[in-house]
């Protein structure tokens, strides 16, 4: 075996190594994980339904496309997350939710109902527009903004193509 097939198999037992503890780590949601490989983050959809287990999925820049994550929490009303799954999902679909989003024109204080909901489902959309640039909406669902409308329709209609497993293949990584 030659000195560079040698560091290239230590480099991939390093970053097998690397991505197996990020997996394995408990990480609060807004916590990006990485390892190498994972890409580049650019938007995460997160479900916190009460009395449920919380999920995550994430969309990322991978090899000049999109690929599809998915984490969640290891028990009913917890809020950290574990694991990092990559789906098999159509990557043109994932670009055209992305490039949906770039379009939208969202109000950063929109008017909100006087009340407040104590058991429901936390919707939240997060954006990584850049280094150290992040734009993260919350809502309760049922409850978006009026000026959230088409944010909400865009992240749940997306959600529920997720969610469905006739539009999800295998995992392609553990």
């Amino acid at each position: 075996m030659s000195n560079r097939d040698r560091k290239q198999e230590l480099r991939a037992i390093r970053d097998a190594e690397a991505r197996a503890l990020a997996v394995a780590k408990l990480r609060h949601p807004h916590e990006h994980i990485s390892y190498p490989g994972v890409g580049m983050p650019l938007v995460q959809l997160l479900k916190a339904p009460s009395f449920q287990k919380t999920v995550a999925w994430e969309l990322r820049e991978l090899e000049n496309s999109v690929a599809l994550f998915r984490s969640e929490s290891q028990h009913a009303d917890q809020y950290q997350l574990v694991g990092h799954v990559r789906l098999s999902f159509d990557p043109l679909a994932l670009t055209e939710f992305v490039g949906s989003l770039r379009h939208l024109s969202l109000q950063v204080f929109p008017t909100v109902a006087s009340f407040g909901i104590a058991d429901g489902t936390r919707l939240e959309a997060c954006f990584d527009v850049g280094f150290g640039t992040t734009f993260r909406a919350c809502w309760i669902e049922g409850h978006a903004p009026a000026e959230w409308q088409e944010l909400d329709r865009l992240i749940t209609s997306m959600m529920a193509r997720f969610e469905d497993p006739s539009t999800i293949e295998t995992p392609l990584m553990a």
